[in-house]
């Protein structure tokens, strides 16, 4: 253990999902430039999008498909890039399968070894303190560490809102975009409101993911 009482598991753990992360992040890149825009309704009307990642602008006085929007991202950014979706589907799925296996296996083991108490909050009260550890941070300054604990309120909130809730979502809505799932369960799909809200909502996770990691590293900076 370090000076902050982390087991080697843990450490480790961490290493492995930073490589998984990246592969999924940069393969999901690969899978979104085929069609760069999002939506929150099936019917993806033109200029319906909520948000778009290309400047493409298409015709209006003829017909196009969504092949004619699709971008092709450098390798340097997507995986494998170029506009090979196929190649960047099996990325995704492959890093996803092993990101999920990691996953399973630290949260059995905080919970096999009392490590979750340091994640999940045991009182209503942490919601007060975080807020008074954002305005510290604010002030440019840090707030103190939680009794007998590494982290601060808001630290803590912010690993138990990763682990237990943006983790599960991005699982959730992920499988929510898969044909094979889709066909078999359809009114999965229907429960999160359609294959594009789905795609949204997993996007939306991945900035949290992408938030969380700046802030973390800007913390291990400090």
């Amino acid at each position: 253990m370090d000076l902050y009482g982390f087991p080697a598991w843990i450490r480790i753990e961490h290493w492995i999902n930073v490589l998984f992360v990246t592969l999924l992040v940069r393969s999901g890149v690969e899978i979104i430039a085929t069609h760069p825009k999002l939506y929150w309704h099936d019917d993806s009307r033109p200029g319906s999008e909520w948000a778009r990642f290309t400047r493409k602008t298409m015709p209006r006085d003829r017909l196009y498909d969504t092949l004619d929007e699709e971008e092709s991202y450098s390798p340097l950014v997507s995986l494998p890039g170029r506009r090979k979706l196929g190649m960047g589907r099996h990325w995704h799925f492959f890093a996803a399968i092993l990101w999920v296996l990691t996953g399973a296996v630290y949260v059995a083991l905080l919970f096999a070894t009392g490590q979750w108490r340091r994640y999940v909050p045991a009182s209503w009260a942490i919601f007060p303190q975080a807020w008074h550890d954002l305005v510290t941070y604010l002030s440019f300054q840090l707030p103190p560490r939680l009794p007998g604990q590494p982290f601060d309120a808001l630290q803590k909130l912010a690993y138990a809102l990763v682990i237990f809730v943006l983790a599960p979502v991005a699982i959730l809505t992920g499988l929510a975009q898969s044909p094979a799932v889709d066909a078999r369960f359809p009114w999965y799909l229907r429960l999160w409101g359609g294959r594009q809200r789905a795609r949204s909502v997993h996007f939306l996770v991945l900035l949290a993911f992408l938030a969380f990691t700046a802030v973390h590293l800007l913390m291990i900076a400090v």
